[in-house]
């Protein structure tokens, strides 16, 4: 292939195919070959093209895009070039052997209208980018300063501006509660200049501040790394262009932003904070000779008045001394939880005698000890143990997906107990219920097992007990009853639950379990809620319940969960939100996913599956390239 400013390339075929291409150059009346480049992707190319003196186009098997690679490029092999080269309703072959640029290829004869000459082959394009919107507006709301005559102080701005991009933010004052007029905003430029629309010459341009905000020891808004002129925060005074008297007053602040794109990036805005009253450095700590003196029509156009320069001149220095001063301030938030960096969490843990759990996420590290006090005052209780786990695992206890019970409450026989009234809030058995799966008739029939009988009369007749088996064994059959459940508690999770949350469960509980009492943590393979408060697998689970859906006909079963809404109507075209079953068919293939020239291989689809009610009776097979 020869492009027209004499470069020749030459095209071969390597081991499986591989396609390599050899820059040719006269070098002393001979001809020179130099390295081969290879072609990444081009395996099997039969047709080479110049699209420029760089870009060199290659057709490969029955592609349906021209494959671009950047023959200066320096990578190897070569890469494909970003763009793509569609060709459309092109025939297999090569490119059209013509000295038309760009290259053609052939394509399906096109008849045109008006008796146009027939369409056989195209030129070789690229896919147009995808092009944004050049200009785009937005409309704040009208902020109330809660004074007339409010001075405006300074505008903050987070955002990114990419490079021939920008954002024009016009402000207006006014004392009265209505929209002012177009010639009432002022214009505040941020972004290139070049890019920067028809404004007045002396509108004041935003300037890029390392600082990440503002406000003092916050991180900034915007989801982007900081970068100097383009991405980060950025600061203006609050002005009008233009005028006598430039400051910006009035009760009611109107902000109205147009952001200018180049086609392929827009600006991105992450916040947009305007401050006020103005401290004047002037008015504070100069003599009366430099303050502004009231001589001046406010709405007098032209330049500036010297007593409003310094004004402005002075706040450059401002806009840094308040940043610091900031700092010295609300130095206190350095040693607040939510607040303070969190590098230093824990040294602030320490500080206050409390342990921070090294595999604690970031947020759930700052509510760990932002909550040593009340922990610190429940240790070694039940709900101490709760609140802590409850926060380590971002609130799994209070969701359910963790359950902590004191092994005593399991003091519950499985046998169905007649004439036994449950519901008292001292009954041993099950204490504090007031729903119970157990049914009572009578007064004192119990119907189980003889294990379940012993464990019983330990916890209720002790002497008949002594009467049956003697003063010493039911002495120790009672003991043993109670001993399996005393002092210990069982901490129940799903079996899901990450390995690295479980070790921290594990820790957790050695830290903040009573001494005294023996706890283990089991995973739980079901949802499922021991008896203690709450039915098994009605009301409680360890994970987040299922959703109530609507009840469908030969799907739902009665007590499964399912709910008939909008009335008792069984038809499928009344129920929200369901449709009748798909027919379509699942296609699965199997076959080898590399396969060499002229060789035999096998496709199957013997593991496609019909939809249910149906049956496959053909297979219908598509080449796609």
């Amino acid at each position: 292939a020869a492009s027209r400013a004499g470069r020749v390339v030459l095209g071969s075929w390597g081991a499986d195919g591989r396609f390599f291409v050899h820059p040719l150059r006269e070098l002393g009346g001979r001809i020179i070959c130099e390295e081969a480049r290879e072609l990444a992707g081009a395996s099997h190319a039969h047709s080479l093209k110049w699209l420029d003196e760089q870009l060199l186009a290659v057709r490969a098997g029955a592609l349906d895009e021209a494959l671009v690679f950047d023959v200066d490029d320096a990578d190897r092999p070569l890469d494909l070039v970003g763009s793509r080269y569609p060709l459309r309703r092109a025939l297999e072959g090569p490119f059209v052997q013509s000295q038309d640029w760009p290259p053609h290829y052939p394509c399906a004869p096109e008849n045109l209208p008006n008796h146009l000459p027939t369409i056989n082959s195209r030129p070789t394009v690229p896919l147009s980018w995808r092009a944004l919107r050049s200009e785009g507006k937005a409309v704040g709301r009208a902020v109330d300063a809660g004074r007339f005559d409010f001075v405006w102080h300074r505008v903050y701005v987070e955002a990114e501006v990419p490079e021939g991009c920008g954002v024009l933010l016009e402000l207006a004052a006014i004392d009265d509660d209505v929209l002012p007029p177009d010639d009432e905003f002022a214009p505040h430029w941020l972004g290139d200049a070049a890019t920067m629309p028809p404004l007045p010459a002396d509108t004041p341009r935003a300037a890029w501040s390392a600082a990440a905000s503002e406000i003092a020891l916050n991180p900034s808004w915007l989801p982007v790394e900081r970068q100097p002129q383009r991405a980060g925060l950025f600061t203006v005074l609050a002005q009008r262009a233009g005028r006598r008297l430039r400051d910006l007053r009035g009760r009611w602040l109107h902000l109205r932003l147009r952001l200018f794109g180049n086609g392929r990036r827009t600006p991105c805005i992450a916040a947009v904070r305007i401050y006020g009253e103005r401290y004047s450095y002037v008015s504070h700590y100069l003599p009366e000779l430099y303050r502004d003196e009231e001589i001046a029509d406010r709405a007098a156009t032209g330049r500036a008045t010297p007593h409003d320069f310094y004004e402005r001149f002075t706040q450059l220095f401002e806009s840094e001394l308040t940043r610091w001063e900031d700092l010295a301030a609300d130095a206190h938030v350095l040693t607040g939880p939510a607040s303070c960096p969190l590098a230093a969490l824990p040294w602030l843990a320490q500080f206050i005698g409390a342990r921070l759990p090294s595999a604690l996420p970031a947020a759930r590290g700052r509510a760990w000890v932002a909550s040593h006090a009340e922990r610190a005052r429940r240790r070694g209780t039940l709900n101490g143990l709760e609140l802590a786990l409850d926060i380590a695992s971002g609130g799994w206890v209070s969701g359910g997906a963790i359950v902590v019970v004191e092994d005593f409450r399991l003091r519950r026989t499985v046998a169905t107990l007649l004439g036994v009234d449950l519901e008292r809030d001292d009954d041993p058995l099950l204490p504090g219920l007031i729903t119970s799966g157990n049914s009572y008739v009578g007064d004192t029939l119990i119907l189980g097992d003889e294990t379940v009988e012993r464990e019983f009369l330990a916890a209720f007749l002790p002497e008949a007990l002594e009467d049956t088996f003697g003063a010493e064994r039911a002495e120790r059959i009672t003991e043993s009853f109670y001993a399996r459940t005393a002092h210990r508690a069982t901490i129940l999770v799903h079996e899901d639950l990450h390995e690295e949350l479980r070790r921290l469960i594990d820790a957790i509980v050695v830290e903040e379990a009573p001494a005294h009492v023996e706890v283990k943590v089991l995973a739980a393979r079901e949802r499922f809620l021991v008896g203690i408060a709450a039915l098994v697998g009605v009301d409680s689970y360890l994970r987040e319940p299922l959703p109530t859906r609507v009840a469908r006909i030969d799907v739902s079963r009665v007590g499964r969960g399912d709910v008939i809404e909008g009335g008792a109507a069984l038809d499928w075209r009344l129920e929200a939100g369901w449709a009748p079953p798909s027919r379509i068919p699942t296609a699965v293939i199997d076959g080898p996913s590399i396969v060499s020239p002229a060789t035999d291989f096998v496709l199957s689809g013997a593991r496609s599956f019909a939809a249910p009610g149906f049956d496959l009776t053909r297979f219908t097979w598509t080449r796609r390239t």
